[in-house]
């Protein structure tokens, strides 16, 4: 199997994945950061959560309140969300770092993926498109 232009399989090197996720907080910055040293930890791949709050959540998710949250579930994803532009312009840092991005896109039902360059294809599952070649 191949992910862009890794090879992944028995005869080759184990492929490491940064899970960045939405662990940038919505900070952009913070965001290039943790790619920077995820690079810098050998790491060839990063893998991003797209978050669009409207495509993912119904109106109930802001009264549904995580225990360790003082604020909705849903104001705590839009709080942690890059934007679409912020997170096109975090893939291609990433992939000039040489690392492959792949983004995993929250959503309901099925919907169909948005335009590159802001979606990078990732995660296998129905609600994400992969580049992948088998």
């Amino acid at each position: 199997m191949k992910i862009a232009h890794r090879e992944i399989g028995p005869n080759h090197p184990p492929l490491v994945i940064a899970e960045i996720g939405i662990n940038h907080g919505g900070d952009l910055a913070v965001a290039k950061e943790m790619v920077r040293l995820a690079a810098g930890a050998g790491c060839e791949m990063i893998k991003h959560q797209t978050h669009i709050l409207e495509d993912e959540m119904t109106d109930e998710a802001k009264q549904i309140f995580p225990p360790n949250a003082d604020v909705s579930i849903w104001h705590v994803m839009e709080a942690c969300a890059l934007t679409l532009d912020e997170e096109a312009e975090l893939k291609r840092y990433t992939e000039s770092l040489g690392l492959i991005w792949i983004s995993d896109r929250q959503r309901r039902g099925r919907q169909p993926a948005l335009d590159p360059p802001h979606r990078a294809e990732g995660k296998a599952g129905d609600h994400v498109h992969r580049h992948a070649n088998h």
